[in-house]
């Protein structure tokens, strides 16, 4: 497979009593540290949504992107992209949104995410959102995730959420040797049913640790 990568977004969005189809393009470098898409629908938008709160799913879900830095190691990119997942988004007083997806090759150069996303949420328009961290756990066929996601808002408050998610990669593989973590840079725009999205993601090894001596 290219490392240059186009990918195809098919998405199944039920949110407020609404549903949405939304699909999109994007593209990005294997491994190289960036990636941009476009996601758009025809649907009616519903009250106290805001599409911008997918940026926590839609290029967070690519780490075969990512850049690695230091000793660091990315099985995302050892499987050419193909991965699956499930994801919540806690928003706490707001609303929960969960996903379940899954990223496959359809092609030389191209992978295919397709996501089914559920919940019910209470937001405001989100204007932008600040750089975040997740920290890779290395569990019994998967990795688990976890990051805080912090938006600000067009009523100039700050919307904080807690992404978990636990993905599977293909058997053949290798897991995370130990923990690590992914730096992602996230701006997006957004306005009547389309949003673009720019990331820059970075993987990191773990921080060396001393034992304390009591």
């Amino acid at each position: 497979m290219d490392k240059y990568t186009t990918l195809e977004f098919d998405i199944k969005l039920n949110v407020n009593g609404s549903s949405l189809l939304i699909t999109g393009m994007g593209n990005g470098v294997l491994g190289e540290g960036d990636i941009s898409a476009k996601i758009s629908t025809r649907d009616y938008i519903p009250e106290n949504f805001d599409l911008s709160v997918l940026s926590a799913f839609i290029l967070t879900g690519q780490p075969a992107m990512a850049i690695i830095l230091d000793k660091a190691s990315n099985p995302f990119l050892e499987s050419g992209g193909e991965y699956s997942a499930n994801r919540t988004l806690d928003l706490g007083k707001h609303g929960k949104i969960s996903s379940c997806y899954k990223v496959s090759k359809i092609g030389d150069s191209k992978l295919k995410a397709t996501f089914d996303i559920d919940g019910d949420v209470r937001i405001p328009k989100l204007v932008s959102v600040y750089p975040t961290i997740e920290t890779w756990i290395p569990s019994d066929n998967s990795i688990l995730g976890n990051f805080c996601m912090v938006w600000k808002t067009s009523e100039d408050t700050y919307l904080k959420g807690i992404v978990d998610t636990e993905y599977f990669i293909p058997s053949h593989v290798a897991n995370l040797p130990d923990i690590q973590y992914r730096r992602m840079d996230i701006t997006f725009e957004c306005q009547e049913g389309i949003m673009k999205q720019f990331e820059h993601n970075t993987i990191h090894p773990m921080l060396q640790t001393k034992t304390a001596v009591w």
